[in-house]
């Protein structure tokens, strides 16, 4: 069995909130959408980004848990803190701006397929 320790966590919350950034960034330009469906690489940043942030909390829970019990380390960068909250607050921007823009784009769509917007 694998344990992860808080400054991998965080490290993983991090990586995969930039992961989610530049997949959210370039998901027009994907090559795969006439292959597989267009729609599923919609939801690839929005599971990324989740992905971190479930990563990020377990890593703050396991430095809690850490700075709790131990008493000979009480620095909290060492436990990878400041990487898990980054990791967090990119991960909470993106997914909310990448929201934001589908939630856009869907209300634009629906508007030029009524034929409010011409």
């Amino acid at each position: 069995m694998i344990v992860f320790t808080p400054k991998v966590w965080a490290k993983i919350s991090l990586v995969l909130s930039l992961l989610g950034v530049l997949v959210m960034l370039f998901v027009p330009y994907f090559p795969f959408k006439r292959v597989f469906y267009g729609e599923l690489f919609i939801f690839f940043p929005i599971v990324i980004n989740i992905s971190s942030i479930i990563s990020g909390h377990i890593a703050r829970s396991k430095i809690k848990n850490m700075e709790n019990i131990s008493t000979v380390v009480k620095d909290s960068s060492k436990f990878g803190s400041r990487l898990a909250i980054l990791g967090l607050i990119i991960s909470y921007l993106s997914l909310i701006f990448y929201l934001v823009l589908i939630f856009i784009f869907a209300a634009a769509g629906i508007l030029l397929s009524i034929g409010i917007l011409d």
